[in-house]
């Protein structure tokens, strides 16, 4: 596909139309040069003279006028097409104008000092005052952007990034009256059809910093569970977010960022999946007012969402989002389950189990999953202690689960990342392998070893027995977990008495055990051997 751009207009309002392309053959056999510069607009200018080229931006058709100046012949479809796709399309800065959205009138005002500029189409457009936009009161994500004629436009349907200036996404939530925006104003130096596929195939990515700290885990303080960001930045195609931290958020990407960082937590309500939000406070996570104000989830329960309280000693995951948000753009979303064990809150906890409805914002990058345990007997004003922390901020990603390319994309590869929560001392599926002091991995892996030798022989020389009636110790080199095992054994002799020997077990642990012949003269014993094995095996 030939190279093919648009530059800026003239002073005459015209827009100016440069295609590049190798030599192409034209309707009238002429050869159509490297470069070709044409002015655009919506009609066709008067007076036009012959073998004079013009870009219809209302049709995206490219004409050359004829030999003879009697009729605009159009252009093949590829050369009008290549041009359509690369004329400049959007604001031509993001310093000229600025967002306000005042909830109370649910106004959107571009706001300026001395005037901005974009373009449509190849086409420039002047505002040398504020816009404004009144905001449906329909709740959902309101798309605003600028359309052909220089108008703002308010719209519940996503735009067409060809035929619309995006200008801020809206999330209206008409139940309580309120609103969050992100903004959208990206530059005419990226074509709408780069737009389109940086959107649609990349979305937003992580640029650098925002690293949490502060947190401890496994410890039940509020200092413990929360934490601090650092400041730094995702990107939206063009549009760098770089979020800073303020103590009093004010301007473009502010946030409170500090340990305790002031974090908005987003959740679903009511039948409808509406969203709601919580203002920023030291915590990231709700806890369910009244009851027991243990930490809660986002449930869908007949028919409706709600917000459940998390059993004692169960598990709720939290989502933090970098987001295009105008005001506080690092965001929580609230886990949807409860888990009874930190693996299985690991393994369930995972983007694709979401449901997600209509996002309040286009424009979000993953940053942290944050495991919460919550229990009646915590310490802290919130019964919480985190549990987990996974760093996703390098991990590029799409709605949905999060798949590492390699495990050295992971985080903290240079600290103990692999922690002994992962292990269950519990019976189920291990047939009893492991024991509660199996705190760590390398005691995991002892007792595996010790289980998979498990089985146990030896032999009892007559020496070995003493007292009367005779009897030896049988001592094991490894103890077995419980006395739960089975003893086999076979007493030989050599037959000059014709004795008959019965050998009984005696004081079993998980040390050995005492055989007891139940005679005192054994002189017709030559040894006894003996095995034993766990108890199912």
């Amino acid at each position: 596909m030939a190279d093919r751009r648009i530059i800026s207009p003239d002073d005459s309002g015209y827009g100016w139309v440069e295609v590049r392309t190798p030599d192409v053959v034209v309707a009238d056999s002429l050869r159509v040069p490297n470069t070709i510069i044409a002015p655009s607009g919506v009609a066709f200018p008067g007076a036009p003279t012959a073998e004079e080229w013009f870009w219809r931006s209302d049709t995206t058709t490219l004409y050359r006028r004829n030999s003879t100046n009697t009729a605009w012949d159009p252009i093949s479809g590829a050369v009008a097409l290549g041009a359509a796709a690369f004329y400049p399309h959007g604001f031509v800065n993001q310093t000229d104008s600025s967002l306000t959205f005042v909830p109370g009138t649910s106004t959107l005002t571009v706001t300026t000092v001395s005037g901005y500029d974009f373009y449509y189409q190849g086409n420039l457009f002047h505002k040398s005052a504020n816009d404004s936009i009144v905001v449906g009161v329909a709740t959902g994500l309101h798309f605003i952007y600028y359309d052909a004629t220089g108008a703002l436009v308010d719209s519940l349907v996503p735009w067409n990034l060809q035929t619309a200036v995006p200008v801020a996404t809206i999330y209206w939530n008409n139940t309580v009256t309120d609103g969050v925006f992100g903004d959208e104003r990206h530059m005419s130096n990226m074509s709408w059809s780069q737009h389109y596929y940086l959107h649609t195939t990349i979305g937003t990515r992580f640029r650098t910093g925002l690293a949490a700290s502060g947190y401890a885990l496994d410890t039940d303080t509020d200092a413990a569970v929360t934490f601090g960001l650092s400041a730094g930045g995702v990107l939206d195609e063009d549009i760098p977010i770089n979020i800073t931290h303020a103590a009093v958020p004010t301007n473009r990407f502010e946030q409170y960022l500090t340990d305790p960082a002031k974090i908005p937590v987003f959740y679903r309500t009511g039948a409808s999946g509406e969203w709601v939000w919580d203002a920023p406070v030291d915590f990231y996570f709700k806890n369910v007012a009244g009851g027991n104000q243990r930490v809660s989830w986002n449930q869908f329960t007949l028919g409706a969402w709600q917000q459940t309280e998390a059993a004692s000693a169960n598990y709720v995951a939290y989502w933090i989002f970098a987001t295009n948000h105008w005001l506080n753009p690092v965001i929580s979303i609230q886990g949807q389950r409860e888990d009874s064990n930190l693996t299985n809150a690991r393994l369930n906890n995972t983007l694709d189990t979401l449901s997600f409805g209509s996002l309040p914002f286009q424009e979000m990058k993953l940053l942290y999953r944050m495991i919460v345990r919550t229990n009646n007997g915590y310490g802290g004003t919130r019964k919480a202690m985190l549990s987990d922390v996974s760093d996703f901020r390098a991990v590029s990603t799409v709605a949905g689960n999060f798949v590492p390319a390699n495990h050295a994309s992971l985080g903290d590869l240079n600290t103990s990342g692999h922690p002994a929560t992962i292990i269950h001392t519990t019976s189920g599926g291990w047939g009893k392998n492991l024991k509660t002091t199996d705190t760590d991995v390398q005691l995991a892996l002892q007792s595996t070893d010790e289980h998979t030798h498990a089985i146990k022989a030896g032999i009892v020389l007559k020496a070995s027995f003493a007292g009367n009636p005779r009897k030896a110790t049988v001592t094991f080199t490894t103890p077995y977990p419980d006395t739960n095992y089975s003893i086999a054994h076979v007493i030989y002799t050599d037959g000059s008495s014709n004795a008959a020997f019965i050998a009984t077990v005696e004081n079993k642990t998980v040390n050995g055990f005492d055989l007891s012949l139940h005679s005192g003269n054994i002189n017709d014993v030559i040894d006894v051997e003996w095995i034993t094995k766990p108890v199912g095996e």
